[in-house]
């Protein structure tokens, strides 16, 4: 019975993630629910494995069924969840609802509220989620491997960028590799944090300060680290290793890595990066410039990007270097790159007025702009359906003042 519980549950987490799939496309219109949907797909995936591992080594222990069935319950809310989107678009692309739907609190049309109910949900259900992942761990099962996947799963950034796509930071592109290689600077290791709200292209204007020829010049090891929500030192210290090294990390335990990279990096100058930082603990942070301090030499960087005012002032040596939302011409160039490829000459007169007002309602952030002159270039969707949303009303709260802790992760953007 047991087996085939497990069989079972496998079956219907892999069909919840082909789904998630499948409307990958239809979630971008939904903004953030995107991101929490990537959170959602990362947790079945490692949990599909879990599952299959149990259900290959026969693992038997009395506390799986309980588990296996909250599990199923909260694949089941993940499926509604899907449909509900689904009813949605409907309703939007045919301006009225599909035969059948019955939820009050669309009746008034209000996408606003539809947006903020549906983050809820799947909040809840993501929470649900990973508390079965924290359970798992009661089956005996390996866990290293599942660490290092869910570590992976997250949207993980890298160094590369294509600077011709970047417009409008040149100063301050200017100002950060400045603060960064002046001479005068006699602190054996300083922290310079990049501060901004979600969107506002904090970690795109670190890569190209990270790609500068004159900061590849002035630093002797450069490294590029994502941290995001887990800030594990012992993690960090291993992607600064592999990261520096070119190689992965052969050693396991903290003091040994604490040793590698002290051989790899003393007597050096060195630039690290640390993207998307959330940690506020102050004793955590010490602890890795502590170990930084003393293998570096003087001149040594620390790059932060974080959207928190309060990680800003804990780590920064200097003062925080606030990125502003990008000036309208520069908004409108990123969007008329990337809306216009299929467009025909003849008719993107007629896009150009609908075009600029969206970007205004974009208030100068570039993620929204990426993501709505690429719906608005997939052709998929009108673009005065895009222009018209009730979903602009939400953007009053992008002024960096909405406290973090309130909505952690359910601004409209990623960082």
């Amino acid at each position: 019975m047991e087996v085939l519980t497990v069989a079972a549950t496998a079956a219907l987490v892999k069909s919840m993630i082909e789904k998630l799939d499948q409307l990958w496309k239809d979630l971008i219109m939904f903004w953030d629910l995107d991101k929490e949907c990537d959170i959602t797909k990362d947790m079945l995936t490692i949990i599909s494995i879990v599952l299959a591992n149990i259900e290959k080594k026969f693992i038997t222990n009395e506390r799986i069924c309980p588990w296996l069935s909250q599990l199923q319950d909260a694949t089941y809310d993940v499926d509604d969840f899907l449909d509900d989107l689904q009813i949605e678009k409907q309703r939007r692309s045919k301006g009225k609802f599909p035969a059948g739907a019955v939820w009050d609190f669309l009746s008034s049309n209000n996408q606003v509220k539809f947006h903020y109910k549906m983050v809820k949900k799947i909040k809840r259900i993501n929470t649900r989620l990973d508390k079965s992942m924290e359970e798992k761990r009661n089956f005996q099962l390996i866990e290293r491997n599942f660490l290092m996947e869910e570590d992976i799963a997250r949207r993980e950034t890298f160094s590369i960028v294509d600077e011709s796509s970047v417009y409008g930071r040149k100063e301050e592109k200017r100002k950060i590799i400045n603060l960064l290689t002046k001479d005068k600077d006699k602190d054996i290791l300083s922290v310079l944090p990049i501060v901004g709200i979600g969107g506002v292209g904090k970690t795109t204007l670190a890569k190209i300060v990270y790609n500068d020829k004159e900061i590849k010049k002035y630093f002797d090891r450069i490294a590029w680290i994502y941290v995001s929500r887990k800030f594990e030192l012992s993690k960090i210290l291993e992607k600064i290793i592999e990261c520096v090294s070119k190689k992965g990390c052969d050693v396991l335990y903290i003091e040994a890595k604490v040793n590698k990279l002290e051989t790899m990096i003393s007597g050096t100058r060195f630039l690290i990066v640390l993207d998307d930082v959330w940690n506020e603990d102050a004793i955590k942070w010490k602890e890795l410039t502590t170990i930084l301090k003393c293998a570096s030499t003087i001149g040594s960087k620390i790059l932060v990007t974080t959207r928190s005012e309060r990680v800003a002032k804990m780590v920064g040596t200097y003062d925080q270097f606030r990125v502003d939302p990008l000036e309208f011409e520069y908004c409108w160039k990123l969007f008329e790159e990337l809306a216009f490829q299929y467009v025909d000459e003849e008719e993107k007169e007629s896009f150009i007025n609908i075009g600029k007002e969206i970007i205004r309602k974009c208030k100068g952030l570039p993620l929204a702009v990426v993501h709505l002159g690429s719906l608005a270039g997939s052709m998929e969707v009108d673009w005065c359906i895009i222009r018209d949303s009730n979903i602009w009303q939400t953007m009053e709260y992008w002024d960096g003042k909405m406290a973090l802790d309130t909505f952690p992760s359910s601004l409209l953007f990623p960082c």
